[in-house]
């Protein structure tokens, strides 16, 4: 078990409705923000934008990622996160063929990483989108996600995406939007 504990504000990324720390805490080192929303202990307060871009994330975590924490597999795609290299883990679920991928770029220079999927069908087609724009919507075969890997794309240090997965032999994804709708 981990328990990660903010007392104060290390940074305005860290005290100001960070998508990306809700999204790392939410993998399971719960988090004691006291700076958050409404300040306090010195951090700013949280804009009415961030405030909705966590609610948003809140509502990802419990509609999408909870239920597979629930039944999926879990991979771990990239090193294990030191604030230096990019850290990622796949949750994917034979049975329902569903999948998510969290993935996160701390402080380092470069904004591109490619991950390598596991414990996919290697002839099934899979429909790939994402929640912020580090990929565009698009159908992958399982094979090459798994041996060639998925090229992600974070702009910026201390950002994070979700990528979601589904076999296309279960059809389009009903809830597969284009980034930023």
């Amino acid at each position: 078990m981990q328990l990660s504990t903010l007392s104060g504000s290390w940074s305005d990324w860290q005290a100001s409705g960070s998508v990306y720390e809700f999204r790392s805490a939410s993998l399971g080192a719960a988090y004691w923000h006291p700076d958050a929303p409404n300040g306090g202990n010195g951090g700013p307060k949280w804009s009415a934008s961030q405030k909705l871009l966590i609610r948003q994330a809140v509502d990802t975590y419990k509609t999408r990622i909870r239920p597979l924490v629930r039944t999926a597999n879990l991979y771990h795609i990239l090193p294990r996160p030191d604030d230096k290299v990019w850290d990622g883990i796949e949750y994917f679920d034979p049975a329902s063929r569903k999948g998510a991928i969290s993935i996160f770029r701390p402080g380092n220079p470069e904004s591109r990483q490619v991950v390598r999927l596991k414990g996919l069908d290697s002839k099934a087609k899979y429909w790939l989108w994402c929640e912020d724009g580090s990929i565009q919507p698009h159908q992958a075969r399982g094979e090459d996600l798994m041996r060639r890997g998925l090229a992600i794309i974070l702009p910026q240090p201390f950002s994070s995406d979700m990528i979601f997965l589904q076999d296309a032999a279960a059809g389009k994804p009903e809830n597969m939007v284009e980034p930023g709708k």
